[in-house]
């Protein structure tokens, strides 16, 4: 396949060093390049589907690409603004328009037949041409605008459009690592789903729903998580020392919800850590400063056991004397003030005092299931 587009990259190059004095045999030596490609694209497809073993079949290909991707850059580096629309807008070019113009409109035919031809053999990690990159830059800044409108009309947080703008523009300015065909695609994925969103005529939560759209898109540009991250610990900071806690466990649940897409992500470096989990990770640390700083009579020992249920499992170990109190009424003291029964409900020390044998007959059954259930987990573990 290297053979065949040596031809092909022969005349390219004999046609980016013609002159404006050579103008007039450069618009004929274009019918020459177009007939090229014509023929450049039916042989690599004859020679893949000849190549007996596949892997040589699909490195052909892949190289095959990259160089193509390389002779593209070339041509698209010579060309100014306007000429570059008329590549941009994929339309082949008419009238009196710039040979090279016409060149690259030939070459990204080929580029395009072999995406779609070779689509699961061309790496992902490949690094698009820079005629891709313009046409990203021309969507966002065409579009951008209508968007930040709508957004602003349905009351979305300026901070949270400002992000999303500062990670857009920074994403097709970004020259290192070079923007492959996975980030390609996740822009254009991302950007028309954000167009849609943004034009919804719907009354709903929008503030609710941007936040799940960045999850579920993994949209992990550090400026947004940053900023949200500061939101969220100053809210935590403002709380009441019990209420952070719950403050947290909300935003826990409320991200339990969302579920981000397979194999997209703004930054695929860190694309094994979501958006999703890296606001995960924060609130786990967030959770424990918090439990720190709790006075330690006002941390509770959270169970799924209801109230009779502990006053079963207290008057039986009280019983065993495992608790080092003097009375009765000590150790239950104790124990309701550090446990919480099923519904994070608090439960009295009369509660735990009075065993009334008829009305914990049904708890009592359960409990006695459970240590049975230890007793059998301890033989099997220690062999007793």
């Amino acid at each position: 396949m290297i053979k065949e587009a040596a031809k092909l990259r022969s005349l390219v190059d004999q046609l980016i060093t013609m002159g404006p004095e050579n103008e007039l045999n450069a618009t004929s030596f274009v019918d020459t390049i177009a007939t090229e490609c014509h023929r450049v694209k039916c042989a690599v497809y004859e020679i893949f589907k000849s190549e007996p073993n596949p892997e040589i079949a699909a490195w052909d290909v892949t190289n095959f690409h990259a160089g193509l991707v390389k002779l593209a850059d070339q041509v698209t580096e010579r060309l100014d603004a306007g000429e570059k629309q008329l590549i941009i807008h994929a339309a082949p070019p008419e009238g009196d328009v710039h040979p090279l113009a016409f060149a690259l409109y030939c070459l990204t035919d080929i580029l395009n037949f072999d995406e779609t031809c070779f689509r699961g053999i061309i790496s992902n990690a490949q690094v698009i041409p820079q005629f891709y990159i313009l046409k990203m830059k021309e969507m966002l800044q065409g579009k951008w605008p209508g968007i930040e409108e709508d957004l602003q009309k349905k009351k979305i947080a300026s901070w949270i459009i400002r992000e999303i703008e500062s990670g857009l523009y920074s994403f097709c300015a970004r020259t290192y690592p070079a923007l492959n065909y996975d980030d390609y695609r996740y822009f254009m994925v991302f950007f028309r789903e954000l167009e849609k969103l943004a034009g919804n005529p719907k009354n709903k939560n929008w503030q609710r729903r941007i936040f799940f759209f960045l999850l579920r898109f993994n949209f992990n540009h550090l400026g947004l998580f940053n900023h949200w991250q500061d939101s969220v610990r100053r809210r935590i900071k403002a709380s009441a020392p019990n209420g952070k806690l719950e403050m947290i466990d909300d935003l826990e649940q409320m991200l339990a919800h969302c579920s981000p897409l397979n194999d997209h992500a703004y930054n695929h470096d860190l694309k094994e850590l979501s958006l999703k989990q890296h606001m995960l990770v924060f609130l786990h640390h967030q959770k424990q400063k918090a439990i720190r700083e709790i006075p330690a009579e006002q941390i509770k020992l959270k169970t799924t056991m209801n109230v009779n249920t502990h006053a079963l499992e207290f008057h039986y170990k009280y019983k065993q004397r495992i608790y080092n109190y003097d009375t009765k009424i000590e150790a239950a003291t104790s124990y309701a003030a550090v446990h919480e029964s099923k519904g994070r409900t608090d439960f009295s020390i009369d509660s735990l005092l009075h065993l009334d044998r008829i009305k914990l007959k049904n708890e009592a059954v359960e409990f006695h299931k459970m240590l049975k259930g230890m007793d059998d987990d301890l033989r099997e573990d220690f062999d007793l």
